[in-house]
């Protein structure tokens, strides 16, 4: 920042120091929600995708000098799609610290009108220094704004955001109150070391428009993974939302939008109480597209009740029946149709690795299996085990995941047969080495199961199965808003 002032100590704690790639690269940010840092887009280069960073990046906080010791590194970019503006979300590199509490800004809540002045603040270099130790900051007159962004100046042209000030923040402050309005785009570099610009100005990226989409990326998940299901309970194709409370009630939202970032209705209804989680699973006994709901009892018993009306409190009818027995680990009951007819059938994967799979045939009835069970898959690990139809085809896929995070699935081209997949693998999934947080359900009624991921440091994400049964067949990533979940 040529012509501004170093920031005084225990001032702008929410002031945030981006370095790409070590030292190739350096860009300034502020904290906008607990582990959330928002800059400019260009720091990141040109079409910043949803999703990792493409190189290496570290943040630190406050308006000093990072301090000794790993830094919060960058694991997820979320950018904005119509200006220079992107959230970056910061977590702690394996072995170090948790991060800081830091304190965020306030988002704007209207745009500064011409005339009013902002004050932007920034890690980037000085008329003197190449990489100064503080924060500084400055004064500027908003000329111009559009749509997305607004164009500042210094009086008489005595001050200019410099390289490495890129995102950072440009902020109201009105007495005592601080507001976020933009982050720093573009700027002339006037009186910045080696730069020769006789020309001054600066554009800024305006935010005050974007606080519901800022709040929609960086709501908290309060709720463990394992409270948290997807099941179609009415039969329209969309999976609803379910979270077991911790008294044992079983809430549901249901699913309006199919696949995008808002799909619940708000309001909740209790469809079963006395549940516990990795207890509990929900699957079509009888065909009718309708979930019913099964839980594990501790003699190893499944009890199941019968979906008769859809989506709506407490939809069962008449009393539980047993529907399976003798399953000792929760975690290695599965319930997917492996034939295409409708009905689930149940699975059970063994210490051995076998996957034993009984066929049903009576639908919603006591012990409905026909037969003596069949193997239909080995090496595998109940808790990474996964089936979900991939491409539409009624049938369910079998899906591992490895210990280096991938997951691997096997076509189901037989149906209910031994070992009915063809081929090799292929990899569907990357990035889940805790396979905790992982599911498959079709969110949008296009009878391809999609990803889901309920991460209990963000929300939840979805990636649209666009392409079926393929490598990776994931078209469209969205952050799904979430309800609170004690």
């Amino acid at each position: 920042m040529s012509g501004g002032a170093a920031a005084p100590e225990g001032s702008y704690g929410y002031a945030a120091r981006v370095v790409v790639n070590g030292t190739t690269a350096g860009c300034s940010g502020a904290v906008v929600a607990q582990g959330w840092v928002i800059t400019a887009k260009r720091c990141f280069g040109q079409n910043v995708p949803d999703g990792p960073p493409p190189q290496p990046t570290t943040v630190s906080f406050g308006p000093g000098a990072p301090g000794a010791g790993p830094l919060p590194v960058v694991d997820r970019l979320v950018p904005a799609a119509d200006r220079d503006v992107v959230l970056a979300h910061v977590t702690s590199p394996s072995g170090a610290s948790p991060l800081p509490s830091v304190t965020p800004v306030a988002i704007a809540a209207t745009a500064p009108a011409s005339g009013e002045t902002v004050r932007i603040g920034g890690f980037g270099r000085t008329a003197t220094e190449w990489v100064p130790a503080r924060l500084n900051t400055a004064s500027y007159t908003v000329q111009g704004v559009t749509a997305t962004s607004m164009s500042v100046t210094a009086a008489g042209g005595a001050n200019d955001p410099c390289k490495g000030d890129a995102g950072g923040p440009a902020l109201r402050e009105t007495g005592d109150r601080v507001e976020l309005a933009g982050v720093t785009s573009a700027s002339w570099q006037h009186g910045c070391l080696a730069e020769t610009e006789t020309r001054s100005g600066a554009v800024v990226a305006r935010v005050d428009d974007l606080a519901g989409w800022i709040a929609e990326q960086t709501k908290p998940l309060t709720a463990t993974p394992s409270r948290m299901m997807l099941a179609d309970l009415d039969g329209d194709g969309r999976a609803e939302l379910l979270a077991i409370h911790p008294n044992g009630d079983v809430h549901a939202w249901h699913n309006d939008g199919g696949f995008g970032g808002n799909p619940w209705n708000p309001a909740d209804i209790v469809v079963a109480t006395d549940m516990r989680p990795g207890r509990t699973y929900f699957a079509d006994l009888d065909g009718d597209h309708k979930a019913d709901i099964v839980s594990l009892w501790d003699n190893g018993e499944g009890h199941a009740w019968h979906n008769v009306r859809g989506f709506s409190p407490m939809p069962w009818e008449g009393a539980s029946i047993v529907v399976t027995t003798g399953i000792v680990d929760p975690q290695g009951l599965k319930f997917a149709d492996l034939d295409g007819d409708g009905r689930a059938e149940a699975m059970s994967v063994d210490a051995n690795g076998d996957v034993r799979a009984w066929r049903n045939a009576r639908g919603f009835a006591p012990m409905p299996w026909e037969g003596g069970s069949i193997v239909v898959g080995a090496d595998m690990k109940p808790a990474t085990t996964f089936f979900a139809d991939l491409d539409g085809d009624g049938k369910a896929d079998i899906i591992s995941v490895w210990e280096n995070g991938e997951g691997h699935a096997w076509h189901n081209v037989r149906g209910f047969s031994p070992m009915p997949w063809e081929g090799a693998s292929i990899v569907v999934a990357a990035g889940f080495p805790d396979v905790a947080p992982l599911r498959f359900a079709d969110l949008d009624g296009d009878h391809r199961a999609d990803a889901i991921a309920v991460d209990p440091q963000r929300q939840i994400r979805a990636w649209h199965n666009g392409a079926g049964y393929a490598v990776m067949p994931w078209d469209a990533l969205a952050t799904i808003a979430t309800p609170y979940v004690p």
